[in-house]
């Protein structure tokens, strides 16, 4: 089993350099800050299911041009990305991917999950929960502005919602965009018991 990691401060908190935490099953990153930028890769996929990143911020979350997050599961899927802050910016380059990447018998692609708290929500990236019935979902208290490339497929769900302008225009979908997805309401998604 791979190992985790947690990192929690009343300041800022930057995270430059790649963690990589790769077994049978996935590790996870735990972060709480003031602010959180992310400029490294995290690694955290597993042989048998995926790992758990989850960034809790009182003000912005940014995720770097380039910067990839992984929590890919090969045979049972499962991984999970949480991140909450008061604006969520996800520059363009970067790829969050909670995906099922094998054809394992068990378990559904994981999830990937944003939520802006006081502010705007922005998605230039690459965004992937793949593998079967995966869920990727984005609220923003002001405006929500996609322009990344999002995959659900197959028979997953892709929700986008603000309580601004939600601008979906220049963005891609593999799924059609709905407000929720199944079982988790606008505003709670987030807020589910972590793993």
């Amino acid at each position: 089993m791979a190992g985790s990691l947690t990192l929690s401060t009343p300041g800022p908190i930057t995270m430059g350099g790649k963690v990589s935490a790769t077994a049978n099953f996935g590790g996870s990153v735990t972060a709480t800050g003031s602010t959180i930028t992310v400029g490294g890769a995290l690694a955290l996929n597993g042989h048998e299911s995926g790992g758990s990143i989850d960034l809790d911020a009182s003000g912005p979350i940014v995720v770097q041009a380039g910067v990839v997050l992984d929590t890919d599961g090969l045979n049972q899927g499962n991984g999970s990305i949480r991140l909450e802050g008061a604006t969520v910016t996800i520059e363009g380059g970067p790829a969050l991917s909670a995906s099922k990447t094998g054809k394992g018998f068990f378990g559904d692609a994981g999830s990937v999950r944003l939520r802006s708290t006081a502010g705007d929500c922005t998605l230039a990236g690459r965004f992937s929960a793949t593998g079967g019935n995966g869920i990727i979902e984005a609220d923003a208290t002001g405006n929500l502005t996609a322009t990344g490339a999002f995959r659900a497929a197959s028979d997953g769900c892709i929700a986008l919602s603000a309580n601004g302008v939600l601008d979906t225009a220049s963005a891609s979908f593999d799924v059609p965009v709905v407000g929720d997805c199944p079982g988790s309401p606008s505003g709670a998604f987030v807020d589910a018991p972590r793993s």
